[in-house]
């Protein structure tokens, strides 16, 4: 059977959703029906978080430029990639790529193209408005949604057919390691993570949507009220000096541990008693939450946007506030802290609470393995390359 050949089209392969969400499809992907290439428009790749992984795939790597829409040159070294490997399939991911990885695909000659749709970002300008009906029912002929809130967001905000959405949860990594305490132990000291806290974490990038704001001021209501707690996060040299604003406005550095992102996240996450999801806006899925919930860690969150889809409240995980859902967080954010604290409070004082909404969670996610993903991407393509 002859193979398919797959061009993926991303901006980098830094830290995010999408970048890591592509690394565990070509991990899985069947390599004797599949061919998949790669090729980065923003970056060198060579300094990228997930560079090193994607080499280790052996699959062919390219790093093009792309300056604007109108820049001619990338767009021919692309067409001259599309037509060494004869691509059966474009598959663009994340942001302006959706549109302009699908149309320079479509114009290179690549007869199927779909997209994935990772976030919840509105743009009312007629010219993107203009872009997302070309796209959606011109250039597109599928497209894979994150979450439920997604598909929803594409028909009403963005004119996508529903007869070409389908619905593709990013996908996790499902490892179940067992920790001993005692290797443990040398985690937390290894991280710098006190051992006799209530360690409290979040493992989003710094954005201005992942609502650190709550994170922080949720800890400086916890700290305040003599609560035994630590927090945890990570960042990169770019984001840290932001880290390090807010924890200076909240007086709460001494509380606070910063890691670089890490290669094996499950030693992260091994460390915290409780993952705080505080993303107010965009968010597609909340990768990071899923990974929490599987890695047995209670989980906190807005009762906004996608969330829920991830958290039922008092199930798998606590969403205080706000009190009812909303698209996007628009309300206090001394509110949502303060609501937030209360729910954490509870986790704290009751052990066999925080027992079930972690046994709940393990088992709620295991629907996200990536495996389960991969297949559901393959059927995808062979429907569309028939």
């Amino acid at each position: 059977m002859k193979k398919i050949n797959v061009l993926h089209i991303i901006g980098n392969l830094n830290v995010g959703g999408a970048e890591k969400s592509l690394l565990l499809l070509l991990k899985n992907i069947d390599r004797t029906r599949f061919n998949p290439i790669v090729v980065t428009m923003y970056s060198d790749g060579v300094n990228d978080f997930f560079y090193r992984d994607f080499q280790q795939l052996d699959i062919q790597l390219y790093h093009l430029h792309l300056k604007s829409w109108r820049d001619v040159k990338t767009f021919l070294a692309l067409r001259k990639i599309i037509r060494r490997h004869c691509i059966n399939i474009a598959h663009s991911h994340y942001g302006s790529l959706e549109f302009f990885g699908t149309l320079f695909a479509r114009l290179a000659g690549v007869r199927h193209c779909v997209y994935t749709k990772h976030n919840l970002r509105i743009n009312t300008d007629l010219s993107y408005r203009f872009q997302r009906f070309f796209l959606n029912h011109i250039l597109a002929e599928r497209i894979l949604s994150i979450s439920q809130t997604v598909s929803r967001h594409l028909v009403n905000r963005e004119f996508a057919p529903m007869r070409k959405i389908e619905l593709v949860y990013n996908p996790i990594e499902i490892q179940n390691p067992k920790i001993d305490e005692e290797r443990l132990k040398a985690i937390r000291k290894q991280f710098n993570v006190p051992e006799n806290k209530f360690i409290i974490g979040n493992t989003s990038r710094l954005a201005e949507f992942k609502g650190f704001d709550i994170f922080y001021a949720t800890l400086s209501n916890l700290i305040s009220a003599d609560f035994p707690i630590h927090g945890l996060v990570l960042s990169d040299e770019k984001t840290l000096a932001g880290h390090i604003s807010f924890q200076h406005g909240f007086n709460i550095e001494s509380h606070i541990t910063i890691l670089p992102f890490q290669e094996d996240m499950n030693l992260v996450y091994a460390c915290l008693d409780c993952f705080l999801f505080t993303s107010k806006l965009e968010e597609g899925f909340g990768m990071a939450l899923v990974e929490a919930m599987a890695a047995s860690v209670a989980t906190v969150g807005l009762n906004v946007g996608v969330i829920p889809e991830i958290i039922k409240d008092g199930q798998t995980g606590l969403l205080p506030y706000p009190p009812k859902w909303m698209p996007a967080f628009t309300g206090s954010v001394a509110e949502a802290a303060q609501s937030i604290a209360e729910s954490i409070k509870k986790i704290i004082r009751n052990p066999k609470l925080k027992i079930r909404l972690v046994s709940n969670a393990a088992a709620f996610v295991q629907q996200f393995d990536a495996r389960n993903f991969t297949r559901r991407i393959e059927k995808v393509y062979k429907n569309i390359n028939r």
